[in-house]
């Protein structure tokens, strides 16, 4: 029997490791309601993540040009899956030892966005780019979809766990083991390129390179070399500020909704945590279908010349910016959130567009505006939420 395409397999790796990782990143999100801690106390936890995560974004993009993506990434992921590991034993010790725990995840993790997109510039040919990069991007939802509702379970249902026979630990120790299994996989079936790939069709590998080498001969910014690196030139272009602009703004929401929505449908609407878990989930699985169905229809577009690329990516961006009791807030809430998805065919694969060769370190330098839109979202919920009971309208 025919093996698959090695791009495929690696970009069904790819989604599985961002699953693993955001799983690591968003369960405590959910165990963190079972920790007996003031509410300041538990956002100051859950930001502390994404300043270590700022810290490696840009690094990593450079490493993963200089020793390619495989192990970079796989080196960050395995990093936040073994800290994830000890999570109950600094959460019984001290809230601020977690913090320290939380910084080094995010120092592990904020490195896959830069390295992942290194790898998929060598591996994807322009004509597949948004359905492949989006398979790989969607495992971030995907994780998100997963770790919610089985935190949920496993912090009333799980094994109990040391030294106070709680149940809430089995979460980090479940997605910490099924990250482990996952990185040995990567370990053996990922390769940086197509040419270090030993067991790779010699088709497939001429197809990816005779499309990614024309692509790279029609570029016409940031030429450079593999040498020198256009800082100045990237920096100064409106294509790249765009791009970061989309993403300050889009992930504003996004971070504000993931984080927030465990405690929103547990202290304001009112549902057990078994609840809690399934309903915060549901607007990300609707989101993996959007972003899997829209990624398809984009390509075929950009494949049948039906719109080019800048037209399709411009409508896929703006499409993801459209967006009293219980039945009604959910609703709306699942739709603001999977219509989002959209955005990866727009702004969220831009990056790769417009230089490939550079991709790491736009989509790092990119990622900070992420992280500042998490930074500015922890500010602006002080606004809006003055106890754990309510929400402020905002005129």
């Amino acid at each position: 029997m025919r093996s698959p395409p090695a791009r495929y397999v690696l970009a069904l790796l790819a989604f599985f490791g961002l699953a693993n990782v955001y799983a690591l990143r968003f369960n405590l999100s959910v165990a963190i309601s079972e920790l007996k801690w003031s509410s300041n106390t538990k956002g100051v936890v859950l930001a502390s993540f994404f300043y270590g995560y700022a810290l490696t974004n840009i690094p990593g993009g450079f490493l993963a040009r200089k020793y390619g993506g495989k192990h970079v990434f796989g080196i960050g992921c395995l990093c936040t899956t073994i800290l994830t590991l000890f999570t109950p034993l600094a959460a019984y010790q001290s809230p601020w030892l977690l913090v320290a725990i939380r910084i080094g995840e995010g120092i592990g993790e904020g490195v896959s966005y830069p390295a992942l997109i290194v790898m998929l510039s060598h591996w994807v040919p322009p004509l597949e780019r948004t359905i492949l990069s989006n398979i790989a991007f969607s495992g971030a939802m995907f994780g998100t979809v997963v770790a919610m509702p089985i935190s949920g379970l496993l912090c009333q249902h799980g094994f109990p766990s040391p030294p106070h026979g709680s149940k809430w630990p089995s979460v980090f120790y479940v997605f910490g083991c099924l990250g482990l299994v996952w990185w040995v996989t990567w370990l053996f079936f990922a390769f940086n390129s197509p040419a270090k790939h030993p067991r790779i069709d010699i088709s497939e590998r001429i197809h990816i390179e005779t499309k990614i080498a024309e692509e790279m001969a029609e570029q016409k910014i940031f030429k450079g070399s593999d040498t020198r690196i256009p800082i100045r030139e990237i920096f100064t272009s409106w294509p790249v500020w765009a791009i970061f602009i989309n993403s300050f703004c889009g992930m504003f929401g996004y971070y504000a909704l993931l984080t927030c929505l465990p405690s929103f449908f547990n202290d304001v609407l009112n549902f057990n945590i078994t609840d809690d878990g399934f309903l915060s989930a549901l607007p990300y699985g609707l989101m993996v279908v959007v972003i899997v169905f829209s990624s398809w229809l984009v390509d075929i577009c950009r494949r049948k010349s039906i719109m080019s690329t800048t037209a399709i990516r411009k409508l896929a961006q703006v499409l993801a910016t459209y967006t009293s009791s219980k039945t009604i807030a959910t609703v709306h809430l699942c739709l603001g959130v999977s219509l989002g998805g959209v955005t990866l065919s727009g702004a969220g694969i831009n990056y790769l567009d417009i230089a490939p060769r550079y991709s790491g370190i736009i989509l790092a330098s990119g990622k900070l505006q992420w992280w500042a839109a998490g930074g500015e979202r922890k500010a602006s919920e002080r606004l809006l939420v003055d106890d754990e009971s309510s929400i402020n309208t905002v005129s």
